[in-house]
């Protein structure tokens, strides 16, 4: 099992991508390097008869978040209610 990253679709024109969406263009290291495991566990599961499951999250926050759309987007919440 491999966590990866809705990030590896780049910028997209629509919202819902199917899991064949392309082309794959990532737009930051971080979802070009999620693309690139892919590719070589592929491969690994490929040439070695075996058998992998990659799920691409998209919008994860935790505790220790420090930047990114969600991240961002909460702190505004959190702003704007103390300004009412």
């Amino acid at each position: 099992m491999f966590s990866s990253s809705g990030t590896i679709y780049g910028e997209t024109p629509v919202m819902a991508l199917s899991e064949n969406y392309g082309p794959l263009l990532p737009i930051s290291l971080y979802g070009a390097s999620k693309l690139a495991s892919e590719g070589l566990i592929s491969a690994f599961c490929s040439v070695f008869s075996m058998q992998a499951w990659m799920f691409r999250f998209a919008n994860v926050i935790g505790s220790r978040a420090t930047h990114g759309v969600i991240f961002d987007f909460i702190n505004k919440l959190k702003i704007t209610r103390w300004k009412w």
